[in-house]
């Protein structure tokens, strides 16, 4: 007959190792979950704190996803997404070469793109034509219209920022500069406030634009993030939320 001698420490040491694996398991599936359901954005800096972040965070908080965004120059972010060294780029317009590397989300929002000048300025404008002799600034990188984008004789002046812009214009250094009419207003009223009256924008606008998130074609999600963002940001129009945020925010 043979006596088998029960080991309760063994038992107990098994136990443990057993419990510590799951727990080990349970995390990892959890951790990675919780990852998956993170979104990194990039845009640039002037839309820190406006509506149109808000809006794609509380549409992506409906779906479950949570967003991070980091703030930078806008060629860069578009470059970074484009080569997709990012996964996704807020608040971006349409052009058909950019939707040969991203796919576009539905629209979250619209602004008139307009000329500013300085107030005692003579220039006035009825199309492309009439700014020929004129310098204009504009952000690095921007789209603007498509016949000012293919408008080559025009006096584009390249610079890195809405503020840079300004401070040219005001300084007598550029005639003309091109940007978000509500994106120059904010930068007026926040960081020049002494000269708030000192530009003055030209109707009429050279395009209403539209805002979409885009997600680069080169991450396999972005198929699956766009219809989840398109479903959340059809719940926050229905229920109000989207109007909200516009008007909660002064600017985009």
């Amino acid at each position: 007959m043979t006596i088998r001698i029960f080991n309760s420490e063994l038992f107990k040491n098994t136990i443990r190792l057993v419990s510590a694996c799951l727990f080990f398991l349970v995390f990892l599936t959890s951790e990675a979950i919780s990852q998956n359901q993170k979104i990194s954005f990039v845009t640039d800096t002037h839309k820190k704190n406006g509506y149109l972040v808000a809006i794609t965070t509380e549409a992506f908080k409906r779906v479950g996803y949570e967003i991070e965004v980091t703030y930078m120059p806008w060629n860069r972010a578009l470059d970074k997404v484009v080569k997709g060294h990012e996964e996704a780029l807020l608040a971006a317009y349409y052009t058909k070469e950019r939707a040969e590397t991203m796919l576009y989300s539905e629209s979250i929002g619209q602004t008139e793109v307009v000329l500013f000048k300085r107030q005692k300025s003579i220039i006035k404008y009825s199309d492309l034509s009439d700014l020929g002799p004129y310098s204009i600034g504009m952000i690095r990188g921007a789209a603007i219209s498509k016949e000012f984008d293919a408008a080559d004789n025009l006096g584009k002046v390249a610079l890195p920022s809405p503020d840079v812009m300004i401070r040219m214009l005001l300084a007598d250094r550029i005639d003309l500069l091109v940007e978000q009419r509500k994106v120059i207003h904010t930068y007026l009223k926040d960081q020049f406030p002494n000269d708030i009256n000192s530009l003055a924008a030209l109707d009429p606008p050279l395009k209403v634009s539209k805002y979409f998130c885009t997600f680069s074609k080169k991450h396999s999600r972005h198929e699956k993030l766009v219809r989840a963002f398109n479903e959340g940001l059809q719940q926050i129009k229905m229920d109000g939320t989207f109007e909200k945020l516009i008007d909660e925010y002064d600017h985009p």
